[in-house]
């Protein structure tokens, strides 16, 4: 497995390299949100570096877009010309977003007169949407003159009246074809799942960044974990996440996950990784001593998320597919363990009487959390699982550390025995256990 990157060298690009593309313009546009509205920048510096993301953003989509189609040429000017002229379209609207700041509109200024970061993204987001609407226009340019395209309506969502008309009209040419999904020129202002489908191969353009339910080309319960994971951390962590993912891939497939961005981090020496469920991006300590387990833990999280039920929230501890785990938790040694540490009880580790502190109650209280619970026990089975020996080095010695003697965070053999039939019952219901 590759990291994606922004240069595909010959290959056509997939929906997780456009929603990687797309995911790195909105953070580059947070970060100077966030300057603008600490007072690192004046509102024109903003303006000129969001301009900046913009052409950045459209000159990508069309590339990534036509080489979709098929062509599959480098990255060049004349896709910054067609990232100019897109990202210039939206010129006047953008001078009227910044005067508005500019003149204390209120809703993005508060009374005291501070800037309203999460409503400035709001309103920002809604351009770097049109990087879409640049990718299908793009996707149809690059395709042959005798192509027909069809406008493709988004499941399951109420539409506007301008989608479901302009879908009448399908199928279109490319000399009859006026606007894209995503382009902002409908009533829902492209804030919708619509997409372009072209007839002769049913290849369809970029659908919304972050689509799970088109996020792999096989479809929903058959894609590979590794459809998800866009991994940006540098050699060797970046061979390190490899492996875990690849030793996930070797033990089951999955349901709809959104892609992640994975990152290195190198200033946190007591933490070996996060993630960060509300902006889809898992951090790896650099110096980690268990970088492939941390990074199971964490794909942990982002099926919990994601894989059982609504998305967006954790199912451990509620749902009734996981109720066979968790009642095999419950019986655990571990969960009594931290039970009675987080109760503030004395514990007995290698025969010497251990009184937690105030410290050790909230760690306990946080090892005690259902999602916690589930992404430890998810790790020790995909270690299990996959006989990867890198993994299965990491377990062990977690296993014989003197944290795990005293919160015995890990399962021993007896508890884990039932743990691990419950998951695998789990995954076979839902038809992620590979047979082959």
């Amino acid at each position: 497995m590759k990291a994606v990157r922004e240069e595909y060298r010959d290959k056509r690009p997939t929906q997780a390299d456009f929603d990687a593309m797309v995911r790195r313009r909105r953070r580059e546009l947070r970060h100077i949100t966030e300057q603008f509205a600490g007072g690192q920048l004046n509102p024109d510096q903003w303006a000129d570096r969001f301009d900046s993301i913009l052409l950045a953003g459209h000159s990508r989509a069309w590339h990534l877009g036509r080489k979709l189609a098929g062509d599959l040429r480098d990255f060049n000017d004349d896709d910054r010309l067609m990232g100019l002229a897109a990202k210039d379209g939206d010129a006047e609207y953008l001078r009227s977003f910044l005067e508005a700041i500019k003149a204390g509109d209120a809703r993005y200024v508060d009374e005291s007169g501070r800037l309203r970061p999460d409503a400035i993204m709001n309103r920002a987001n809604l351009y770097l949407g049109k990087m879409r609407g640049t990718s299908a226009e793009a996707f149809v340019a690059a395709s042959d003159d005798a192509e027909q395209f069809d406008w493709v309506l988004g499941a399951n969502e109420r539409h506007c009246e301008d989608c479901p008309r302009i879908a009448r009209l399908s199928p279109f040419e490319k000399s009859t074809m006026f606007t894209y999904p995503g382009s902002g020129d409908t009533e829902c202002l492209g804030n919708c799942l619509c997409y372009v489908r072209r007839r002769s191969d049913r290849l369809t353009a970029f659908k919304p960044e972050g689509s799970v339910a088109t996020r792999s080309q096989i479809g929903n319960h058959v894609a590979p974990v590794s459809d998800a994971i866009d991994n940006n951390t540098p050699y060797p962590m970046s061979a390190a996440v490899n492996d875990a993912v690849a030793a996930i891939d070797s033990v089951h497939i999955d349901g709809s996950l959104p892609v992640v961005y994975v990152h290195g981090i190198i200033n946190t020496p007591d933490l070996g990784g996060y993630i960060d469920t509300a902006n889809l991006e898992i951090a790896i300590n650099h110096f980690g001593s268990s970088p492939r387990g941390t990074m199971v833990h964490e794909l942990g999280h982002l099926i919990d998320l994601y894989g059982f039920g609504t998305p967006k929230k954790f199912s451990s501890a509620k749902s009734r597919l996981l109720k066979p785990w968790r009642d095999e938790i419950k019986k655990s040694k571990s969960l009594r363990r931290i039970n009675a540490i987080a109760c503030g009880r004395t514990v007995e580790v290698d025969g010497e009487s251990i009184i937690p502190g105030e410290d050790l109650i909230q760690h306990a209280k946080y090892l005690q959390t259902w999602e916690e619970l589930w992404a430890r026990s998810y790790f020790q089975f995909i270690a299990k699982r996959s006989g990867q020996a890198e993994l299965s080095t990491e377990l062990a010695k977690l296993l014989k550390e003197d944290y795990q003697k005293l919160f015995l965070a890990q399962f021993d053999d007896e508890d884990f025995e039932g743990i691990e039939k419950a998951i695998e019952s789990l995954f076979v219901d839902l038809g992620w256990i590979r047979n082959d």
